[in-house]
């Protein structure tokens, strides 16, 4: 993975955030975080593997390691009522 798209990246200063959207695959969201961590001054965000799970979730988050706090499972489980109807 690292020789690919994301090493094209590794000297682009400009970058701050990686990501790539849907891909879910422990080895691919291994990758952005090891792209992020070695860099140093970005971030990976990734997907969770499913959206209506928590036990799932929780999981998923539990098998991906950032060690240096470069990486953030994006789970967006708020609801909100548009106009005080529900959703």
């Amino acid at each position: 993975m690292q020789d690919g798209g994301l090493a094209a990246l590794r000297p682009v200063d400009e970058v701050a955030m990686v990501a790539i959207p849907g891909a879910t695959a422990l080895v691919v969201q291994t990758a952005l975080i090891a792209h992020a961590e070695d860099a140093g001054d970005r971030m990976a965000i990734l997907d969770p593997t499913t959206l209506d799970d928590l036990d799932a979730i929780q999981q998923q988050r539990a098998s991906l390691v950032a060690e240096g706090g470069h990486a953030a499972l994006y789970f967006p489980w708020l609801e909100a009522e548009p106009l005080g109807e529900p959703l």
